[in-house]
């Protein structure tokens, strides 16, 4: 454990996190829903997600930006397309009110969606797919945010770093989430990168002269770079961009930038989940023949499925808690007081 660091159960993690969102005016059952994402990010290993947002959860709060006493609005019932109105609040609460219904219309229908605008995502994907995948769905999701990525061959921010993931049941185990950013990192290891007094990997993100930089603030200033440096990585966040915020009616990045005050926090965008039940699809069904294609994966040479680690840091953090550096502790406690 790194001695510039705070041991914390994971119930304290998630008392943490309520008390700083209660005290700014988050209603207890928002709270309730971001906590649940944030302490499970602490618990998984990714830090990025966990109690080092809380900053970007409290400030639009108390500024008015975002509402967070908002009561989102399900609509689409009996429909394999349900809604979900955010109603100017976050979206752990709003994925939170769809979850169940979505569930039970992708078994009975064999396939559901979920739309979701006018509420703002700063979470860690995974965590929208892991519960439906836990149901024994096949699950996929799409996220778009403010811009801080040029397309190839740019130099103006159009993208966020608009991330993906898929999570597939296993029998007897947890599913397996493949989660990326379309970008090379996600915005938050930046940050990250950058509280920890770290420089990031080159190849990460141009400064604001467009020059390749390993400094966190100066990255934070210019733009992030796609996945692979170029085209495809670009064209993989224009898909989750159609998918996310055209498809939802959610603001496409530049439309959620103009609202943005530099809080710190989330934007305003769009989200997609699409859920398949495997029993209404091929037979034998993906759960009957999918540990034959992880075998293949997990038994060549020292290739690991996505998500393996994340596994690992839970089983720890679950025996012994999670370390939490202390300039993040400080900040979120700093956080507790109205």
């Amino acid at each position: 454990m790194d001695t510039d660091a705070v041991r914390l159960t994971l119930p304290e993690v998630h008392a943490l996190a309520m008390q700083a969102l209660t005290a700014s005016n988050v209603s207890p059952g928002n709270a309730q829903a971001i906590a649940d994402t944030v302490t499970a990010a602490e618990r998984d290993g990714c830090g990025s997600h966990g109690l080092m947002r809380l900053p970007g959860y409290v400030a639009p709060v108390r500024s008015g930006r975002i509402d967070g006493r908002a009561t989102p609005v399900l609509g689409g019932a009996g429909s394999t397309v349900l809604k979900v109105d955010g109603g100017r609040g976050f979206q752990a609460p709003a994925l939170r009110l769809a979850l169940e219904p979505l569930v039970e219309q992708t078994r009975k229908s064999g396939i559901a969606a979920l739309a979701i605008s006018n509420a703002h995502h700063f979470g860690a994907l995974w965590y929208d797919v892991e519960a439906p995948a836990e149901q024994g769905l096949l699950a996929i999701t799409f996220v778009n945010s403010r811009p801080v990525m040029a397309p190839a061959g740019g130099r103006e921010p159009v993208f966020g770093t608009n991330p993906l993931a898929i999570a597939c049941p296993r029998p007897g185990r947890p599913p397996m989430i493949f989660d990326m950013a379309s970008s090379q990192s996600a915005r938050g290891e930046i940050i990250l990168h950058g509280l920890k007094g770290q420089p990031i990997p080159l190849g990460w993100a141009l400064d604001g002269d467009g020059n390749p930089t390993t400094d966190p603030e100066e990255a934070l200033k210019g733009t992030q770079l796609p996945v692979g440096g170029g085209a495809k990585g670009a064209g993989i966040a224009l898909m989750v961009e159609l998918l996310a915020a055209g498809l939802t009616g959610g603001n496409f990045g530049f439309e959620a930038n103009a609202a943005y005050d530099g809080d710190g926090g989330p934007s305003n965008a769009g989200q997609l989940i699409i859920c398949f039940d495997p029993r209404r699809f091929a037979d034998p069904g993906l759960t009957d023949r999918v540990e034959g294609l992880f075998g293949r994966i997990e038994g060549n040479g020292d290739a690991r499925l996505p998500g393996g680690r994340r596994l690992e840091a839970r089983a720890e953090s679950l025996a012994n808690g999670v370390a939490v550096p202390a300039g993040i502790y400080q900040q979120a406690r700093a956080l507790c007081t109205p």
